[in-house]
Order: structure tokens, then C-alpha cells, then sequence
């Protein structure tokens, strides 16, 4: 992870903007999985979290390897597929839970 949280600028310094943005993507995650049926969009995310979208966006795939949606529509496949693999739970019931 250290790869993506030093850059070094045009001076040779090192800036750590992710590592101060890091607590704040990973409350970001935290807010999308615990509104998984009605997840916030992007703009309201970046003022929840308190930093700027464009910080969010870059961040969150740096951090994830993922956008924000494509983070968010992984997870609800592996969690569909969970769903339905344990055979508790009918299409619809899954849809409901997921969104």
C-alpha cells in the first residue's frame, strides 16, 4: 500500500496526500455497506466523509482497486451469489436485501 501512499513531486519531495485522506475513503466504504440497498451518491459520499470528490474517486481505486460503483456492484454479486448459494433466500428476497 506504501506505493500508492508516497509520490514524489516535481521537487523530489515526497507528498503523502493519501495517507491523510485514507481514515476518510475507508469511512467511505463503511457508509456504502451499511446502506448497500440505498448507497449515497457521489457527491453526498464526499461531503458525508468530509473530502473532495475528485480526492474520493482517486483515493477509493487507489485504496481498493476499484471505482466506487464497481466496488459496490462487486460486492453485491459476491453477496448474491452468497445469498443464493446458502439456498435461505429466493431471487426476490436477495433483490430486496441488495437493492
Amino acid at each position: 500500500m506504501n506505493f500508492f501512499l508516497e509520490r514524489t513531486n516535481y521537487f523530489g519531495v515526497k507528498s503523502c496526500w493519501l495517507d491523510k485522506n485514507i481514515a476518510k475513503i475507508k469511512r467511505a466504504k463503511e457508509i456504502i455497506l451499511q446502506s448497500i440497498d440505498n448507497p449515497p451518491g457521489l457527491n453526498e459520499l464526499a461531503t458525508k466523509v468530509e473530502i473532495p470528490l475528485k480526492n474520493l474517486k482517486t483515493g477509493f481505486k487507489q485504496v481498493y482497486g476499484n471505482t466506487v460503483y464497481g466496488f459496490l456492484s462487486e460486492y453485491k454479486m459476491t453477496k448474491a451469489s452468497q445469498m443464493l448459494s446458502s439456498k435461505n433466500y429466493n431471487v426476490n428476497e436477495v433483490a430486496l436485501h441488495l437493492g
